[in-house]
């Protein structure tokens, strides 16, 4: 195999593990076999890729992309990523449904009954999608009239109090009237601050949105970095606990030195992320040039006549080794004092090829 093969076929595997890598980090695992599922949505409030896909709860795959229909451009089409085994109806439906305050939303496969054989759906088969508000993703539906039950309970409770007291007053002489009258300067103080509250929620219903992905995603920060938060926070006790020992006016000096040292390297901290930014952005011009076909690399990649020259030139390889293998003398002959003619074997594998 000459170097500019090897060089090649390196190349080769470098892209696929590159390609395998990004695959893997946008949750998807290109070794394993999987279900891709389509469903159209008028609406995905917020869906993102990579959000989880559950049945009962048990996350089951991921989305794994979103594109607005091409034609009408009235709807979104979502690509679910499904794990291998995972047999669903071809009745389910694909609800989005936010999977809790801080959690951001997903989608959720209902169905009736399990499925077998033709009932279940295939590769490139379409589900039925909804979309579910944020109080039925949190109540289940068949829970709201014991809560509106408790709800009436307590509201009945408080009715009763107060006829109480209207009662009372009634009795004390003439509060009666005072009373109504204040009831009804109450409710309509309610009932404008109700409309106050509903103009305000709906004014602010967007900047809300915002502020809880915001706060999301603070959250997320904060766990993805709570190992090094507690290491910062077990090495600030361990640097008080040093100086509440420690002479200050003797360590002046050193603490001077080491704040220089510490300045120094975040200079040099800083001159590394922006090498590191630059190699980004330089390996992804890369990566489309050589998918584009541009470059040596490129060219290889998208060469099907270098593909054939390989695959020809290793039949002729296995071919040379086989008659190597089987007449080991007519490669000999070279070194012999005396040359002997050289005769065709009866079975000649390259004959064959011919």
């Amino acid at each position: 195999m000459s170097y500019e093969t090897r060089i090649g076929l390196f190349a080769v595997i470098v892209i696929g593990i590159f390609f395998w890598g990004y695959s893997f980090l946008k949750g998807q695992n290109v070794l394993t076999s999987s279900k891709l599922l389509y469903v159209e949505y008028k609406a995905v409030d917020q869906l993102a890729v990579s959000a989880p896909v559950t049945i009962k709860g048990f996350q089951v795959g991921t989305v794994q992309d979103m594109v607005l229909e091409p034609k009408l451009m009235q709807s979104i089409i979502v690509t679910l990523n499904i794990d291998r085994g995972i047999e669903i109806p071809k009745n389910a439906i694909a609800w989005i449904k936010s999977q809790g305050v801080m959690s951001g939303n997903g989608i959720s496969i209902e169905f009736k009954s399990p499925c077998s054989g033709a009932d279940c759906v295939e590769s490139g088969d379409n589900l039925e999608g909804k979309v579910k508000g944020l109080l039925y993703s949190m109540v289940d539906p068949s829970e709201i009239p014991a809560y509106t039950d408790q709800l009436g309970l307590g509201l009945s409770k408080v009715v009763d109090s107060l006829m109480a007291k209207v009662g009372m007053d009634g009795e004390g002489g003439g509060g009666n009237t005072q009373t109504v009258a204040d009831l009804k300067q109450t409710v309509a103080n309610m009932s404008q601050l109700t409309a106050r509250l509903n103009v305000l929620l709906s004014n602010s219903s967007g900047k809300i949105d915002g502020m809880l992905t915001n706060f999301e995603s603070i959250t997320s920060n904060l766990a993805s970095n709570n190992a090094k938060i507690t290491e910062l926070l077990s090495n600030t006790t361990a640097l008080t606990g040093q100086l509440k020992n420690a002479n200050l006016g003797a360590t002046v000096g050193k603490v001077n030195t080491t704040m220089d040292g510490a300045s120094s390297a975040l200079k040099k901290l800083e001159t590394t992320l922006a090498g590191t930014e630059e190699l980004m952005a330089n390996l992804t011009k890369l990566t489309a040039d050589m998918k584009n076909g541009k470059g040596s690399m490129g060219k290889i990649l998208q060469s099907e006549e270098l593909y054939n020259n390989l695959n020809k030139a290793s039949g002729e390889m296995a071919l040379l080794l086989q008659d190597v293998r089987l007449n080991p003398k007519r490669y000999t002959r070279i070194l012999s004092k005396k040359e002997k003619p050289y005769v065709y074997p009866e079975a000649d594998p390259a004959a064959k090829q011919n």
